[in-house]
């Protein structure tokens, strides 16, 4: 989670947070800005967060955040992603879940997610009239989106 906050800021502000809050050498800070202004924000992005995670929690919570990263947003393999645990009473629909989780903020978005294909139970694709002839919610992997993974439990 600490990693993907750093993404947000902009490319031109970079030095600045390796001058101010990393452990880099001067020489490092100004081969990191080379590599930024050539177009490797990224990678630059991901080494200062993990710098930054590291000192100022630790070498562990910087691994996890590390691990946390490249499986949510890096790794194609479904069984590689962070799904999220989900408890639901006895007799919720698949669209009670997403507007529960606060996916999406109606049931008519839900719906239309659903016709977008943009929910996947399983892996496969469920279209509306399908996700409402699930007897059990229990146990099912959701993939909502690109980045919502969600592991049900009743």
């Amino acid at each position: 989670m600490y990693l993907i906050q750093l993404f947000c800021v902009l490319d031109v502000l970079i030095e600045e947070y390796l001058r101010l809050a990393s452990s880099f050498s001067a020489d490092e800070i100004n081969e990191l800005t080379t590599r930024v202004q050539e177009g490797n924000a990224m990678d630059v992005k991901l080494r200062l967060a993990f710098d930054i995670v590291k000192t100022y929690h630790s070498s562990e919570a910087a691994d996890g955040a590390l691990d946390y990263f490249n499986k949510q947003f890096r790794s194609k393999s479904l069984e590689d992603q962070v799904y999220e645990d989900v408890t639901v009473e006895q007799g919720d629909s698949l669209s009670d879940v997403l507007v529960k989780q606060g996916v999406v903020d109606s049931y008519s978005k839900a719906r239309r997610l659903f016709q977008q294909g943009g929910v996947r139970v399983e892996g496969e694709k469920i279209s509306f009239e399908q996700s409402q002839a699930l007897t059990s919610l229990n146990g099912l992997k959701i993939r909502v989106g690109k980045k919502n993974f969600f592991k049900i439990n009743q």
